[in-house]
Order: structure tokens, then C-alpha cells, then sequence
């Protein structure tokens, strides 16, 4: 069996993988599509494609309950458990994706974007094709994830990861040559499908060969576990809900207000600082199993030492990058974009601070997530997130950008001063000692 460190490690690396997968796309992104098409359709693109593709990158808490799950049963060695609970989540899955793709459907017509957000490149006819792909394209990851989680629980994390980005690389390779192609809107869309599409039977190859006993259908499937599941797997949707509005909701006021050339501006910005919670984020998803499973073992000394070194590990990641970019990070958007883009350093600044506090908290509810008791934490998310749109909307107005930065601080010092002191409470942890060992260097790591 491999050591713990060996685990962690090779999570890292898989991650390591993803994310320099991650920045070669956004790096190559927006000044692939401000060059095939300008500014005000790309802007467009972005206010229509907010939602759907940022939900892209979520489960839709289903395959994350499953997984936490499954991954507890597996460390105690009851597959014939994890099982019911793998097909069970798959009933989750089948239900949701009806009523998704029906809501899609419905809203893809029934929302005005061209009147509300005054679009002028993108046609009336198009609106709803691209929505209806998007949201297709929404509903396979949500399968293909599923699939992931089966990896996951049976100690094949970093190849669940390894494959997961490696579709996102292969869909960014269709979307690539589309654009150099001069692929418009609705083309893009469908490259999207047809990547995640062709991702998912490869998924599915892999599963069969690494987790045999993890067979697809339905019979073994039981109520009283789909119940279960559903109360965390709903509240899991409350961070990418709320993500949605602090991230993309952002966008679509920013555009609305600003126009479409400043929802270009605030993207390119924001996506610099977010680097910082991409690499944190590598962080978090390689500890949680192995949280999950000394929490499943009820091995508390073992979730301290993870919990504490992941902490310490991402504030210090947050720090160090975050100095750097506010001293380069202008010059940076201007290389990168052409000089296309002129950055706030205000605005720099203000979001930087929030990837630092977000790096801390984020972490630290991973203990939560381990362990299915999250729903708190995902309400009070998606009320602080609420409340942060609602401010950007009125402060944009005054402010321009640097209003919009400040309102998404709100919901980063709330979960702050929250999280963490839930997290040692659960890990029968003190809030000094967990402080002190944040604050420590992190020269050492994760070792035995």
C-alpha cells in the first residue's frame, strides 16, 4: 500500500499537471479569442456563457458527496456499501440531469440576453443554440466527475485528476484550431460538447480497468442512501452557486453597468490574482480524500497534522505569489493581453487581498467537505455571496471596477472568521496551536 507522503505527492504532481494545464489555457485563451474576435463579441461570449461554463468545473455536489463517501467506506474496506452508494448517486445524477436540461431548455428562450445585456455581434437565433450546447456540455461533466469519484475512493486520486484535466486539455485543442479556423459562437459550443463527449468514454475505460467492482446501473441502489446523499449533495451546490455570483454574477453586472470591453478587463485581472487559489485549490482536493479517511478511521492526530499543513502550506503559497503579482501583475496584463488591456492597480490589489483570505479559509473547509458537514458552511457562503452581489451592483455604479473588487472582499472576511474556528473545533484542535503552525514556514511537509 502506498505511504501517505507517497499519496500526497503524487496528488501534487497530478495537480501540478492541471494547473499548468489551466494557465496555458487562460494564457492562451483571451488573446486567442480577442484576435478571432475582437473585444465586443468575446465580451458578448463571456456574459453568455457565464453560468453554464463556470457550472462546468462543478458536480453539482453529487459525485462530491459520493466520493466523501465511498471514500470513508473504502478505508474501513465495505466496498459492497461503497457500491450501493456509487449507483445511488447515479439515480441523483440521472434525476438532476432531467430537470437541468429541461430548465435549460426552457431558459435558453425565455431569457432576453440580447435586450438586457444590449448584445450586438451575437444574433437573436443564436442565443438559445449556444445555450442549449453549453448546457448539454454541463450535464456530461456532471457524468464524467461521477466517474472520477469512483477513482477516487479506490486510491487512484492522481489518476482521476490526471485524466480529468487531460479532457480539459483535449476540449481547448478543439476549441483552438475552431477559432484559428474561423469557428464564430455556436461552432465553439459544440467543440466544447463533442471534447467532454469523447472525455467521458475514456473516463468510463479507465474505471472498468481500476475499479472493476464499481459497475455502472442502478440495482444496487438504495432510498434510504439516496436520501442521504441528497442533503449534502444539495448543500455542495452551494459554493458553486455562490461562486457563481461572486464570479461570474460579477461579470454579468460588470457588463451590464460597465459594458462589454470592461467585463474583459475585470476577467483578464481577475483571472491573474485567481492563479493564486488555483494552486491552493491543488492543495485542498489532494488532502480531502486522505482527510476523508483518517476521519473514517477516527484518526484525529492524523486529520490535525493534514489539516494544519495544508493550511500553512496555501497561506504561505497565497502570500509569496500574491507580493509578486502586486509588483509585476500590471505588467503582466499588458504583455500578456498586447497591450490591449490597461489594468487598475486598485483593482489588483483589492482582489489579491481577497485570494489571500480565501486561500485560508477555503482550505481550512476542506474538514467539513471530508466528512459530509458542510451544509452550514455552504449556506452561510451562499448568503455572504448574496449580499456581495448586491453590493458590487450599487458600487459599480460609483466605483467602476475597483467598487465591484471591493463588494467580493465581504464574503472572503465572513467565511474567515468563521471556518477555521468550526475546523479545530471538529479536529479536537486548539485555535493557537493551529495558528501557530499556519504561521510557521512550511520548510516540511506532510511526511510519513
Amino acid at each position: 500500500m502506498s505511504t501517505l507522503r507517497t499519496r500526497i505527492i503524487s496528488g501534487l504532481g497530478a495537480n501540478a499537471y492541471g494547473q499548468a494545464i489551466t494557465i496555458a489555457i487562460q494564457i492562451a485563451s483571451i488573446p486567442l479569442f480577442l484576435h478571432a474576435w475582437g473585444n465586443h463579441l468575446y465580451g458578448e461570449w463571456l456574459i453568455l456563457a457565464a453560468i453554464p461554463v463556470y457550472l462546468s468545473f462543478s458536480d453539482f455536489g453529487f459525485a462530491s458527496a459520493a466520493s466523501t463517501e465511498m471514500t470513508m467506506l473504502v478505508a474501513r474496506n465495505d466496498r459492497p456499501r461503497a457500491l450501493a452508494v456509487f449507483q445511488s448517486a447515479s439515480v441523483l445524477v440521472l434525476v438532476s440531469s432531467v430537470v437541468v436540461g429541461a430548465a435549460v431548455v426552457a431558459s435558453a428562450t425565455a431569457i432576453p440576453f440580447a435586450r438586457w445585456w444590449n448584445f450586438t455581434s451575437i444574433t437573436a437565433p443564436e442565443i438559445p443554440l449556444i445555450f442549449q450546447l453549453l448546457g448539454a456540455y454541463v450535464l456530461m461533466c456532471l457524468q464524467t466527475e461521477l466517474l472520477a469519484a469512483g477513482l477516487r475512493c479506490n486510491g487512484r486520486y492522481a489518476l482521476s485528476v490526471f485524466i480529468s484535466h487531460s479532457i480539459r486539455l483535449f476540449e481547448f485543442a478543439l476549441v483552438m484550431f475552431a477559432l484559428i479556423y474561423g469557428a464564430g459562437p455556436v461552432t465553439i459550443a459544440i467543440a466544447y460538447l463533442a471534447g467532454r463527449l469523447v472525455g467521458y468514454l475514456v473516463m468510463l475505460a479507465v474505471l472498468k480497468r481500476f475499479s472493476p467492482w464499481l459497475s455502472i446501473g442502478i440495482a444496487h441502489a438504495k432510498g434510504s442512501t439516496i436520501s442521504r446523499l441528497a442533503s449534502p449533495a444539495i448543500a455542495f451546490m452551494g459554493f458553486p452557486i455562490g461562486n457563481a455570483l461572486s464570479l461570474q454574477g460579477a461579470v454579468l453586472i460588470v457588463g451590464s453597468i460597465l459594458g462589454p470591453v470592461a467585463v474583459v478587463a475585470f476577467s483578464a485581472t481577475r483571472t491573474l490574482t485567481r492563479f493564486i487559489l488555483q494552486l491552493t485549490a491543488a492543495v485542498n482536493s489532494t488532502i480531502w480524500p486522505e482527510l476523508s479517511a483518517a476521519l473514517g478511521m477516527e484518526d484525529y492526530a492524523l486529520a490535525r497534522k493534514l489539516h494544519r499543513n495544508a493550511c500553512r502550506l496555501a497561506f504561505w503559497t497565497a502570500l509569496i505569489i500574491g507580493i509578486c503579482m502586486m509588483i509585476g501583475g500590471s505588467w503582466i496584463i499588458h504583455e500578456w493581453t498586447s497591450g490591449k488591456i490597461a489594468p487598475e492597480p486598485a483593482v489588483l490589489a483589492v482582489l489579491l487581498v481577497g485570494t489571500l483570505l480565501n486561500s485560508l479559509w477555503s482550505t481550512s473547509s476542506v474538514v467539513f467537505a471530508s466528512i459530509n458537514r458542510h451544509q452550514r458552511i455552504a449556506l452561510l457562503y451562499l448568503f455572504g455571496t448574496s449580499a456581495t452581489l448586491l453590493a458590487a451592483y450599487f458600487l459599480a455604479a460609483d466605483l467602476g471596477l475597483l467598487g465591484v473588487g471591493l463588494a467580493l472582499l465581504l464574503v472572503e472576511f465572513l467565511m474567515l472568521v468563521t471556518v477555521p474556528l468550526q475546523s479545530v473545533r471538529i479536529l479536537r484542535d486548539t485555535l493557537f496551536v493551529f495558528v501557530r503552525a499556519v504561521l510557521k514556514p512550511p520548510l516540511q511537509l506532510f511526511s510519513g
